[in-house]
């Protein structure tokens, strides 16, 4: 199509795997479809990887940093690696998932995360949906704010941030960070541009 023959994708298995996943929105691109459309044996061509977005720190046992991941729709992906590292890992790492979605059926990788939390109980995952209407939803309801953060997490001061999901969306949240005067040393952002 018009944008060549590369993506960019954001790895959502972890190094305690052993194949490489990711995961992406269904959309009707040519390039999508290709890719839906591979056979097993199948030669694709991978470069990378790249960038900084990863569990900072978290091979050291020692170290017992909370962490705070914020997240909309698609922007799960990075999480479901960090997630699953510290479930295999057994870190005893104190993490708590906000993932913001619409509706009950966007909720990406519900069953596995809740079996994460049950086999590790330093991690928490907070679902909320900004368009519970009529599904019968009894969990939180609108956007990731202020008011969601101060009623599942301790302290805000001490803890790592890392947001990822649509570029507003990480805007958005940063100003909120910054907002609750959260040090820009202590989050790190990861935004899709144009899905």
């Amino acid at each position: 199509d018009d944008r060549g023959v590369t993506r960019y994708f954001t790895l959502s298995s972890s190094p305690t795997e052993d194949h490489l996943l990711v995961t992406t929105r269904i959309l009707k691109s040519s390039f999508k479809l290709k890719l839906g459309s591979l056979k097993i044996g199948s030669v694709v061509k991978m470069r990378g990887p790249w960038g900084d977005f990863v569990l900072r720190q978290a091979q050291d046992e020692k170290d017992t940093t909370p962490r705070v991941f914020l997240s909309g729709g698609i922007g799960v992906t990075p999480f479901r690696s960090m997630l699953r590292y510290a479930a295999d890992k057994k870190l005893k790492l104190p993490i708590t998932f906000f993932a913001s979605y619409k509706t009950p059926g966007d909720i990406l990788y519900k069953e596995e995360f809740e079996k994460i939390t049950l086999a590790n109980n330093s991690i928490k995952i907070i679902t909320t949906l900004t368009r519970p209407e009529g599904t019968g939803w009894k969990g939180e309801t609108g956007r990731i704010s202020d008011e969601l953060l101060k009623k599942h997490l301790d302290s805000s001061k001490k803890n790592l941030y890392y947001i990822a999901g649509p570029d507003s969306m990480v805007e958005a949240l940063l100003k909120l960070l910054i907002s609750l005067k959260i040090p820009e040393k202590q989050i790190k952002t990861d935004g899709f541009p144009g899905y």
